[in-house]
């Protein structure tokens, strides 16, 4: 069942972005910006998973921070629904976003070392959601730097 509901939530995430990436693709230099997001995208992901995986730090002290900055980060999401921000304020919202995603990276790959071998969905949910969200804040970034 565990398998069932990833995929299924997998499915759900995608039904959902699948709008943005149509909209972004049709506005003039779209596919360009979906491009770089894809790929910037996969750095990102790549560089932070290896320092998650190699560094000999231990980065489970990040998790309170972690915790609340994306607190954070859908307290301001929630009021900027309600009162519209400038492009200014979206970059830097966004370049939070990307940071803060590429810590989850990092801390989420130290932390899959030691999940035990049945917990596999849970630890695939949790990259999962980081390279979903980490791809959102990058092609977020991106837009607003077009817009400028």
């Amino acid at each position: 069942i565990n398998r069932f509901l990833f995929a299924l939530f997998a499915f759900i995430t995608g039904v959902t972005i699948a709008p943005l990436i149509g909209i972004v693709a049709a506005t003039p230099g779209g596919v360009a910006i979906l491009t770089k997001a894809l790929l910037a995208t996969g750095f990102m992901f790549s560089a932070t998973a290896l320092i998650g995986w190699t560094t000999r730090r231990d980065l489970s002290g990040m998790r309170g921070f972690l915790l609340m900055a994306l607190i954070g980060m859908i307290v301001v999401g929630v009021i900027g629904i309600f009162v519209p921000w400038s492009n200014n304020f979206e970059l830097i919202f966004s370049g939070i976003g990307v940071i803060i995603f590429s810590a989850f990276t990092m801390y989420d790959f130290q932390k899959l070392k030691h999940y035990p071998e049945d917990r596999y969905i849970d630890a695939a949910l949790n990259l999962y959601l980081d390279i979903f969200n980490l791809f959102l804040y990058i092609l977020r970034l991106l837009m607003a730097l077009n817009r400028r």
